[in-house]
């Protein structure tokens, strides 16, 4: 993704990123990808593992 969304979705990462080093997480991290994006084992992995915070359903 490019363009304005996809600068949209950046700040966004970083903003959480930094609300949570604000909370005290000691190593926040947020991960972000693209629906319909082929995910490597990583992103499986993290996604796995992960609480959704916000979904599209538009």
């Amino acid at each position: 993704m490019t363009g304005e969304w996809a600068e949209l979705a950046w700040d966004l990462v970083l903003k959480a990123h930094e609300e949570l080093a604000v909370v005290g997480e000691d190593h926040p991290q947020v991960e972000v990808f693209w629906t319909g994006e082929d995910l490597p084992p990583y992103h499986r992995a993290a996604q796995a593992a992960a609480t959704l915070l916000h979904r599209e359903t538009g």
